[in-house]
């Protein structure tokens, strides 16, 4: 009887830690899944938070009349000048880090060497070029064309101009030409909804019509669109 006590005692001190045990790990699993919900909530608050500055941003500072994504989705984005509060707000804003900028002061108020030094400060690269370098009749300015091409191929990039319409508009085109492979009337389409090339071109002011060979020759264009245009006699 003794030994059977024993036994008795031994067996239902077994039952009473087995019986406890889950309960202990259920408590521990329930800690940890409070811990992990709570630490993803205060992710998903942050990243809330970050994106409402982001967008609070956007909304307390207009941004330039002519600033707009460039198809292809790879992060090119075109403007005409903008403010240094404006591209500051872009840089921080947008997924950016190169600006190039074809034109001088030009009565917008915004010099280059000060434009650069906002840009840098940001931890950005800058990137000043000439967009009239290099003409070859029916192939347009292809030394600036050579040296801003390969920026916006690797894409995060700025590339702006006085009015965001003619240097800007033709470098975007050839843009679209080498990467997106549009027909060159699908890039003119696109490209005068920014500028007035259609009525220059027709006016023969040989300035346009540079600009357009990026992409555009004027035979081609002429075939297209020159039937009354004496651009083309």
């Amino acid at each position: 009887m003794k030994h059977l006590g024993l036994y008795i005692t031994f067996f239902i001190l077994i039952i009473f830690f087995c019986a406890k045990k889950p309960k202990h790990n259920t408590s521990e699993n329930e800690v940890i899944k409070s811990e992990y919900t709570q630490k993803k909530d205060s992710s998903i608050s942050t990243n809330k938070k970050e994106s409402s500055l982001k967008i609070n941003k956007i909304q307390q500072l207009k941004l330039p009349r002519k600033f707009d994504s460039v198809p292809g989705g790879n992060d090119v984005y075109r403007s005409n000048q903008p403010t240094l509060s404006q591209l500051k707000v872009i840089l921080e804003t947008y997924n950016i880090n190169t600006v190039i900028r074809m034109n001088d002061t030009e009565g917008t108020g915004v010099s280059p060497s000060s434009e650069k030094k906002l840009v840098e400060s940001l931890g950005k690269k800058y990137i000043w070029i000439n967009a009239h370098m290099g003409y070859e009749k029916g192939k347009g300015y292809i030394e600036s064309i050579d040296t801003v091409q390969p920026y916006l191929k690797e894409g995060k990039v700025l590339i702006h101009c006085t009015a965001g319409a003619d240097r800007t508009g033709y470098q975007v085109g050839r843009y679209i030409k080498d990467v997106l492979n549009w027909k060159s009337i699908d890039i003119w389409n696109y490209t005068i909804k920014y500028n007035n090339w259609e009525r220059y071109i027709c006016e023969k002011r040989m300035g346009y019509i540079k600009y357009m060979e990026a992409f555009y020759t004027l035979d081609d264009w002429c075939l297209e669109f020159g039937k009354q245009c004496k651009s083309c006699f």
